[in-house]
């Protein structure tokens, strides 16, 4: 068997390097029997470790590890690291906006902004790289956000996250640059937005923003140099070049958000008429049909419209001349 392949992608690292463990360490002589059985062995502490009852058939009994035998394995960090457990991941956080303190990139690091220059002495002012508003919501330097920016909602680019502590509470800001709302675009059916100077302060969520590059034709050329083993090569791939940096479109088909995303949006929604739904498959059955499969529409009539039967259609009368 030998030892086990390498995959590129991350999401195969973890059981291919527990994979490679159990291989490296069989005795070769029945190397998937040792790979099944060390795979059997972690099952079952698995199922021990988070109270797992077992019944004896024999006896029609049943048993659990001890209460100590669980809390020695939850108060134990590098025991359960030893595993390849992380307790932390699967804890709910119930209280919003949650600070993940991550590192803030050497890039990304900002002075204090003026808003914060008359607070007092007592509070602590400091950036954070990112910020959770809900479970599956993530904030950071370059996200797209929706501002409550009562009696209308706003778009804004994150540019930073602060933080300012005090003793009696701890309070989040995100400086955005905001857009403003424009037309339909007649080319993607979507909300235009535009750059602008405003500020805000109430976050509602993430959007999905893209550029508006039919409007500017934005050219694709090679100019992305590729990455292979983390190092640049000369190997140029493509790569969309946008014109202009303050006009986008909200991505209204983003499945992420969706409600909110309608709800920037604004698009108007007319009701489809009978007449509209006609001429809509009376287009798509012209499309259709070029493609060759044709079909007579005659052959489309009710049989109960006409006197003929399916027998009498079938029927031909023998020549009764001589």
């Amino acid at each position: 068997m030998g030892s086990a392949s390498l995959f590129s992608t991350e999401k195969f690292e973890s059981y291919n390097g527990v994979l490679r463990q159990f291989s490296v360490h069989s005795n070769r002589l029945s190397p998937g029997r040792d790979v099944a059985v060390t795979f059997d062995n972690y099952s079952t502490l698995k199922f021990l470790l988070s109270g797992g009852v077992i019944y004896n058939e024999q006896t029609g009994c049943t048993s659990t590890a001890s209460r100590n035998v669980q809390e020695a394995f939850n108060a134990h960090p590098q025991l359960q690291q030893s595993l390849g457990c992380d307790s932390r991941t699967a804890t709910e956080f119930n209280s919003y906006p949650l600070d993940l303190n991550a590192r803030l990139p050497k890039a990304d690091k900002q002075a204090i902004p003026v808003q914060f220059t008359d607070v007092s002495t007592h509070v602590a002012v400091h950036q954070v790289a990112q910020l959770k508003l809900s479970k599956h919501d993530l904030i950071q330097k370059g996200v797209y956000v929706v501002v409550n920016q009562a009696p209308k909602y706003l778009v804004g680019l994150v540019e930073s996250l602060w933080v300012k502590n005090s003793s009696a509470r701890c309070d989040y800001y995100a400086l955005v640059n905001g857009f403003e709302a424009g037309d339909v675009d007649p080319h993607y059916q979507m909300r235009k937005i535009r750059r602008t100077a405003h500020h805000a302060l109430y976050l509602m969520g993430s959007i999905n923003v893209q550029h508006n590059c039919c409007s500017f034709n934005c050219p694709v050329v090679k100019s992305w140099r590729a990455r292979i083993e983390q190092q640049e090569t000369s190997i140029c791939t493509p790569e969309v070049q946008h014109k202009d940096n303050d006009h986008f479109i909200i991505k209204s088909a983003s499945l992420s958000n969706a409600e909110l995303h309608r709800l920037v949006a604004a698009l108007p929604m007319e009701a489809t008429t009978p007449q509209e739904w006609t001429e809509c498959v009376r287009a798509g059955y012209a499309v259709w049909t070029k493609t060759g499969d044709t079909f007579d529409e005659d052959n489309l009539s009710d049989p109960e419209d006409t006197n003929d039967t399916p027998d009498d259609a079938l029927y031909h009368a023998p020549d009764e001349t001589p």
